[in-house]
C-alpha cells in the first residue's frame, strides 16, 4: 500500500494486470472456452455457510449460454453447465422434490445412471442486486464423476435443472476484463 502511494508522488504508474484467471472474472469479461469466444453476462455467489463461498458466471457466446461455476474452497473446483428443460426432459425429478422434498438418489437418464453425491443448502444472491435466496442444490454424478446434474430448489416449486462437466483451469483462456465506459 505504501508503495503504491509513495509511486503516485514519484508520477510512477502500477503496471497493469494481464494475466487474469478465471476466479477474477466478472460481468461484462470476455474469455475462450472451447475454441469459442465467451461475455460474462452475470455473475451469482452461493454462501454454503461456515465460511465457504463459490462464484458462478452465465456466459454466452450469442448462440449458447452456459453456467461457468468456480470454487476454491476445498481443492479447485471447476465446470461449465448448461440449463435443461426439466419439465421435459426430467419431470419426474422435479415432481419428486415438489412431493417429498429431497429427490430418489439414483436417476436414469441418457442412458446413463446419475447417483446422488452431493445434498446442500445455501444462499444464493446476483452480482448488483440487494439480497439473498435460500436454495438447495442436489448433484448427481455418472459413474466417471466427469459429467454431473444438478437440481436447484429455490422456494417450494421453483426448481432448474443443469448438465455439466467438470474441466481444467487450462481450459477457459484469453480472459479479458471490461472495457470501461
Amino acid at each position: 500500500m505504501f508503495d503504491k502511494i509513495i509511486n503516485f508522488f514519484k508520477g510512477e504508474k502500477s503496471t497493469p494486470k494481464i494475466d487474469f484467471k478465471v476466479k477474477d472474472l466478472g460481468i461484462g469479461y470476455i474469455l475462450e472456452y472451447n475454441l469459442t469466444t465467451w461475455v460474462v453476462e452475470n455473475e451469482y455467489i452461493y454462501d454454503w455457510g461456515e465460511g465457504y463461498f463459490s462464484k458462478e458466471w452465465l456466459i454466452t457466446n450469442g448462440k449458447e449460454t452456459l453456467l461457468l461455476f468456480y470454487d476454491d474452497s476445498e481443492g479447485l473446483e471447476i465446470s461449465v453447465s448448461e440449463k435443461i428443460n426439466i419439465l421435459q426432459e426430467l419431470n419426474q425429478v422435479r415432481e419428486q422434490i415438489i412431493a417429498d422434498g429431497v429427490p430418489d438418489k439414483r436417476i436414469d437418464f441418457d442412458g446413463k445412471t446419475w447417483l446422488l453425491s452431493d445434498e446442500n443448502p445455501c444462499l444464493y444472491s446476483e452480482s448488483g442486486k440487494e439480497g439473498t435466496t435460500e436454495m438447495v442444490v442436489w448433484i448427481f454424478t455418472e459413474p466417471t464423476e466427469q459429467e454431473f446434474l444438478s437440481f436447484s430448489q429455490f422456494g417450494s416449486k421453483k426448481i432448474d435443472g443443469y448438465r455439466g462437466k467438470h474441466i481444467q483451469e487450462f481450459e477457459v483462456g484469453n480472459i479479458l476484463p471490461a472495457g470501461k465506459s
